[in-house]
């Protein structure tokens, strides 16, 4: 029974996540280009999506897209998500986070002028690895905003695709391609004093447990 109180002990201690201050993860810069539409209309709308790779284990807490400001009629914004990687586009079956984003029409001083959008202050926990962000007008959403091309330091990879279509596309390589996208987020480490930590109990306890035995066969 200690052992296992021991063992759970430990099993916590190492997955608490301890943060540093938030910093920008991704920052492509604002797009200048011509823009493309993000609407959900089934013929002259498109989704979009950029890969991102985190070198580290990271809490999310802002992602954002460069985007002109069209019309939203009914108000309810669009939808923000993050994907797995699947052979260089977003996996359909591996949403991992997904949140509305509400635009804010006041940061448009006039139509069509461009603003970062997205969600914030989230918490979204990913381990090391390659990630997609999808920018989707989803059901019961009603946004048509233009995203800017030609972003100063564009992403790896981007991807789009039809509203009505499971399958993404490639898009890219090339400027008519490289829209704007920024994250934010705290990488979240593991001490090594809380390894240490969880080692020495186990330690303590497998020597406790030896001697206990020893007593037990004299």
């Amino acid at each position: 029974m200690i052992a296992e109180h021991l063992r759970s002990l430990m099993l916590i201690l190492l997955v608490i996540p301890v943060s540093i201050n938030a910093t920008t993860i991704v920052d492509t810069g604002e797009g200048t280009g011509l823009s493309a539409t993000l609407s959900g209309d089934p013929v002259f709308g498109q989704y979009f999506a950029g890969q991102i790779t985190l070198n580290s284990r990271t809490e999310l807490t802002d992602v954002e897209g460069w985007l002109s400001y069209g019309q939203d009629q009914d108000g309810n914004g669009f939808t923000v998500s993050i994907f797995e990687e699947n052979g260089g586009f977003p996996d359909p079956s591996g949403q991992i986070y997904s949140g509305v984003a509400s635009v804010n029409v006041t940061d448009f001083s006039t139509f069509f002028t461009a603003d970062w959008q997205g969600v914030n202050n989230v918490s979204w926990l990913l381990d090391p690895g390659i990630y997609w962000i999808t920018l989707e007008v989803r059901s019961g959403q009603s946004l048509e905003a233009g995203l800017p091309n030609n972003a100063p330091n564009p992403l790896a990879l981007y991807a789009h695709k039809n509203p009505t279509s499971p399958v993404w596309g490639r898009a890219g390589p090339g400027t008519v391609y490289e829209y704007g996208f920024r994250v934010s987020g705290n990488v979240v480490p593991i001490p090594a004093s809380i390894y240490l930590f969880g080692s020495g109990i186990l330690l303590l306890f497998s020597r406790a447990f030896k001697h206990q035995s020893k007593f037990a066969d004299d």
